[in-house]
């Protein structure tokens, strides 16, 4: 509170009894509010940071459930693991444990070789490792234009990072990232819906059909 007269910092002391803030208190508040004014923009930046992460594990939850839907559609058959347990804020990445063709399993990841000893880092390795998978077998396969985003590095080399997809062409639709988000989700949905005890199969259901604008 200031005074009137003078420009000095005053206390109320009860009683209709004033006095002026000693040194020690003048300093007391004016930390005070020097720190609170670094904790609220810190604050909104952590927030941003939470939402900016929080985003970019849906993207990449959604990029997963799309390839797998993708590869459903050409005729694979892909098995896909029950999540440990859903997620609150965000999708989660599923772990794909198998995929077969007429009959043949062409892809387990049990059968990828990971040198990291964290149990985190290592699933989040395989995970980038079978989503790199399911891009250049979709390239391989068909006549697709699989166009995607500049990658930043990955702290395991190249194991480690996982590739985003900028855009899809494929019989006659063209699919930006806010396309590929929504179908993914859509996708991932179905899978939660469908999920069995301990997993789930992924085929060219009529479901998944439905799900992709492809016009074969």
């Amino acid at each position: 509170m200031q005074s009137a007269f003078h420009h000095v910092n005053i206390i109320y002391e009860g009683g209709g009894m004033y006095r002026e803030m000693r040194e020690e208190e003048k300093q007391s508040e004016y930390y005070r509010s020097q720190n609170q004014n670094v904790l609220e923009p810190n604050k909104h930046y952590q927030d941003e940071m939470l939402d900016a992460k929080r985003l970019s594990k849906n993207r990449d939850a959604a990029q997963q459930s799309f390839l797998i839907g993708w590869l459903g559609y050409l005729g694979y058959h892909v098995r896909v693991n029950r999540l440990y347990k859903k997620g609150k804020t965000t999708s989660q990445l599923f772990t794909v444990n198998s995929v077969s063709k007429d009959g043949k399993i062409i892809y387990k990841s049990s059968d990828v070789k990971i040198s990291v000893d964290d149990l985190r880092d290592r699933r989040r390795c395989i995970d980038a490792v079978t989503n790199s998978w399911m891009i250049d077998t979709i390239k391989a396969k068909t006549n697709a234009c699989l166009i995607e985003k500049k990658c930043r590095e990955s702290k395991f080399g190249e194991i480690g990072v996982m590739r985003r997809l900028k855009k899809v062409e494929f019989l006659g639709s063209t699919l930006i990232p806010s396309d590929i988000t929504e179908i993914g989700l859509n996708v991932h949905s179905f899978i939660t819906k469908s999920m069995g005890p301990s997993d789930c199969l992924i085929t060219s259901s009529q479901q998944i059909l439905n799900i992709f604008p492809f016009k074969i």
